[in-house]
């Protein structure tokens, strides 16, 4: 007959835990009652009792919600009970404040309880290290006027002052309610890497903190470790109280573990990393200042002065185990850490000299894997450009030419304003095309951005002569902050108009 093995033990949480705190935020209006943010903390029976907040609120203007925060410590079963409850489809209680019931939200588990997950970052637990088992509740009827509400401006400021993380850039948790569960049998484990007293080769002395008055001799290190060429040495090590020594032969280049209980599952893990094994510094040293003025634009006095402090370098080895003479492994982790950086820069950055077919080719490859919309912010783009950027957008993605002024008054380009316009009516047969001016003669936009779906490239060049001189493209990091202009500026007339708007006001004008 075949056995059956259950995971994880779904009794274990209220033996392994004191004391709990819930966080919680919600909104009401007009008597109901809405979770929108809220985490449960279980600490270690070792964890004396957690400090309690007081309620805040806060009124959301020209609105009738009302927001509440407030923090609560109590016995760990009780808050347990009090999530089950929800995670079974219940109505919360506010046992804190005469019973008052919030508003039913469905739920989605993950994972299915008494499974927890184990995260490594969670955004509202900052003062945590290592690994925390979790388990969510993501809510799937929360209304969106609630989860807009939150990301106004003055909410959110309030909302991160209470919750002490920004809620705006992790939206997915609006309405998710976590439980998060401390490692309950270990405080810490701090690998040391160990040369052998002979010399020749590296050991690993594993130094392990427990909890007070807890068992971790069931507890197993799952160890490995990684080479530049595969995996190796897996081990499977019986935890003692203080630690271990695991013995090497040769030199230890990344290695990864994870600690495992029977009966709990994954209490820790950490992914592959190295040991610094020497050290270099490079310091500057301040020696001086001096004073430097800038002139006015037509140099008849000092617009402005500075100081200026003046340092010298100073390189300094505070460490170094290795030889001259480099082993295999130092050279293949050199070659490997080159090709990676090469990678890096292919995906996100390309530099063009004297090569302007080479430099279209590559736009045009960018732009033509676009899955919903390209938007091309460049002062000097006109219907050249359209041809030979533009017509490799796919039919079905939103695509927008924004150009300006300077470029469509100037007598060199009379015209083109009207050219590109009917170049772009040819085309509505099959592409989503569209064109706005940036007005007067300083743009919004200095820099040229191309937007492609949700990721940001910034051309040192305009798109008219990308390629001719020294050109590179860049993605952002952070394409946010040029998204969020566009679309703020996208409907202010004062800085931006339609095409067909700025050819018929350009007209008028003349007459």
């Amino acid at each position: 007959m075949m056995k059956t093995i259950e995971l994880v033990s779904p009794n274990l949480l209220k033996k392994d835990y004191g004391y709990a705190a819930l966080n919680i935020l919600w909104s009401c209006n007009h008597g109901k009652r809405t979770i929108i943010f809220s985490f449960i903390e279980l600490f270690p029976k070792e964890f004396p009792e957690p400090q309690s907040l007081e309620e805040q609120s806060f009124k959301v203007k020209k609105t009738n919600q009302r927001l509440y925060f407030i923090r609560i410590a109590d016995k760990a079963d009780r808050l347990i009970d009090w999530y089950n409850n929800l995670r079974l489809g219940n109505c919360a209680e506010m046992f804190w404040q005469k019973n008052e019931k919030f508003e039913l939200i469905t739920y989605e588990q993950e994972p299915i309880f008494p499974e927890l997950l184990l995260v490594q970052k969670i955004p509202f637990l900052l003062k945590t290290s290592g690994s925390v088992r979790c388990h969510f509740l993501f809510e799937t009827n929360l209304s969106e006027e609630i989860k807009k509400m939150c990301l106004e401006e003055d909410t959110l400021e309030w909302i991160k002052e209470q919750l002490l993380f920004d809620i705006s850039l992790y939206p997915e948790y609006i309405g998710t309610i976590c439980l998060a569960a401390y490692n309950p049998l270990i405080r810490s484990i701090r690998p040391r890497l160990i040369t052998n007293d002979d010399g020749k080769g590296e050991s690993i002395l594993f130094q392990i903190e427990k909890r007070t008055d807890v068992d971790i001799s069931k507890l197993k290190l799952m160890y490995i470790e990684k080479r530049n060429l595969g995996y190796n040495n897996f081990k499977e090590i019986p935890l003692e109280d203080s630690g271990f020594l695991l013995k090497n032969s040769g030199d230890i280049e990344n290695i990864g573990y994870a600690v495992v209980c029977p009966e709990r599952g994954i209490l820790t893990i950490e992914g592959f990393y190295g040991f610094l094994k020497s050290i270099s510094l490079n310091m500057r040293i301040l020696s001086g200042k001096t004073k430097v003025n800038v002139p006015t634009k037509d140099y008849t006095g000092t617009e402005e002065s500075y100081e200026a402090e003046i340092y010298h370098n100073e390189r300094t080895e505070v460490a170094d185990n290795n030889s001259d003479t480099k082993s295999s492994c130092e050279k293949l982790s050199k070659a490997e850490s080159a090709r990676c950086q090469i990678n890096r820069a292919k995906n996100s950055q390309a530099f063009f000299y004297d090569n302007p077919r080479e430099a279209a080719v590559y736009v045009r490859n960018l732009i033509s894997k676009a899955q919903s919309r390209v938007i091309i912010i460049d002062p000097y783009i006109q219907t050249r450009e359209l041809f030979k950027f533009v017509l490799m957008v796919q039919p079905y993605v939103d695509t927008v030419i924004m150009t300006s002024s300077l470029v469509l008054k100037g007598k060199k380009y009379k015209g083109q304003a009207q050219l590109l316009q009917n170049n772009i009516n040819n085309a509505a047969a099959k592409y989503k095309i569209k064109a706005m001016v940036m007005k007067g003669d300083q743009p919004v936009f200095h820099d040229r951005f191309i937007i492609i779906d949700d990721e940001v490239w910034l051309s040192g060049n305009s798109l008219a002569d990308i390629g001719n001189r020294a050109s590179i493209l860049i993605k952002l990091y952070s394409p946010s902050e040029v998204t969020d202009l566009y679309f703020k500026i996208l409907n202010d007339k004062e800085k931006v108009v339609t095409l067909e708007e700025w050819i018929k006001n350009h007209e008028a004008a003349k007459n």
